[in-house]
């Protein structure tokens, strides 16, 4: 039974203004109540939903769900436990794009269709670049993200099942990866970096242990930024580092060539950051640009925008498709752990994986000024 009530302690506190509540019983006999707020009307509506819904579901048909209270419980229930931050400000982008283009208004009205009109309008958008539309990667991860949400949605049965994607033009492209040969010409032109310039060392040597690190342990710029000395082992050759999300406490181990290692220990100074960065993020990729600039580095672009500099140059992240191409012959889980791949953090904790590692470490991928160096040593 379904109905509205007041509670009599309410009506004694604030009178005429006291609250309804909404109460329904289930299939099981099991009665729920729910405070609603000044209106009988909406109480008597909620409760009757409430009931209804719960009869749907032990039938084993859909309930009707609206989309804004599933994105509410989503996001309350199943974005937590997801592995980063990065993951959930992503999940929520691709939400709120959705929202913006379909406005759905009931978690089993989306179909295929939805997905078509979604595709279909976010292909006249503008991309990141002048001139750009958006690009079909883009566009591929958010009908992925999407999908992920309602596949919660069909599992608390608010759908019966996740509609089919649409096929999205152009999401296979080629990705850049940097050469051994251009990888030699940026360390031949560390000299025309100017900063970091609030050091006791000079740019291109922060330049040079950041680039090398980055070449054998490809983690994102973010982590390597935040890099302390305390996590790296110059003994033992290894550099530990944890997921941003620390409610993960994830650790991820990297080996890491003596060549290297001596190229860390030449910035260790006072700072607890093995690579401290106190300029802005657009710095850091201005110098990085510099650096590739005067290497002579100009890469074509196809891209159908109005070109910029950066459209000529390698990317920070373009250090982790080089070490999956050119070191390929390695065991997954060792690559997957030098780039500080997520899903690989529970294999940390295996006895003798350590070992392994440093056995590995040996036959990374190193240019010949590396090599050369560490002949020399």
């Amino acid at each position: 039974m379904a109905y509205a009530f007041q509670n009599s302690r309410d009506k004694q506190r604030f009178g005429s203004k006291a609250p309804w509540y909404a109460a329904w019983t289930d299939v099981d006999g099991k009665k729920h109540t729910l405070k609603v707020g000044p209106k009988k009307k909406d109480a008597t509506e909620i409760a009757q939903e409430r009931e209804r819904n719960a009869k749907r579901a032990a039938s084993g048909l859909t309930i009707d769900k609206g989309w804004l209270d599933f994105r509410e419980e989503y996001e309350r229930l199943a974005l937590p436990n997801m592995p980063s931050a990065r993951s959930r400000d992503a999940a929520r982008q691709a939400l709120d794009m959705f929202e913006k283009i379909v406005n759905p208004k009931l978690v089993q009205g989306v179909s295929r269709k939805t997905f078509d009109q979604f595709v279909a309008k976010r292909r006249t958008m503008r991309g990141k670049k002048k001139g750009d539309k958006v690009a079909a990667a883009t566009m591929k991860k958010e009908l992925r993200t999407i999908r992920a949400a309602l596949s919660f949605a069909v599992e608390w049965g608010y759908l019966q099942h996740v509609p089919k994607l649409p096929k999205v033009d152009g999401f296979e492209t080629e990705k850049r990866y940097i050469t051994p040969e251009d990888f030699d010409k940026m360390l031949s032109h560390l000299h025309v970096a100017r900063f970091p310039n609030d050091q006791a060392i000079e740019p291109w040597q922060w330049w040079d242990a950041l680039l090398s690190l980055l070449w054998v342990a490809p983690n994102r710029i973010t982590s390597m930024l935040m890099l302390r000395w305390e996590n790296v082992d110059l003994e033992q050759g290894t550099v530990t580092s944890r997921a941003v999300d620390t409610k993960q406490k994830k650790y991820h181990r990297a080996s890491v060539p003596v060549v290297v290692l001596e190229k860390l220990e030449a910035i260790r100074r006072f700072d607890p950051r093995v690579f401290p960065w106190n300029h802005s993020e657009s710095t850091l990729f201005r110098q990085f640009d510099r650096i590739q600039a005067a290497a002579g580095i100009h890469l074509a672009c196809d891209g159908d925008h109005e070109h910029t500099d950066a459209c000529h140059a390698y990317g920070f992240h373009d250090f982790r498709r080089s070490f999956a191409t050119l070191n390929g012959e390695l065991p997954v889980a060792f690559q997957q752990n030098q780039m500080g791949h997520s899903t690989y953090a529970t294999t940390m904790r295996y006895v003798g994986y350590g070992k392994e590692q440093r056995t590995y470490a040996d036959q990374l991928h190193l240019p010949e000024s590396m090599l050369n160096r560490a002949e020399s040593v």
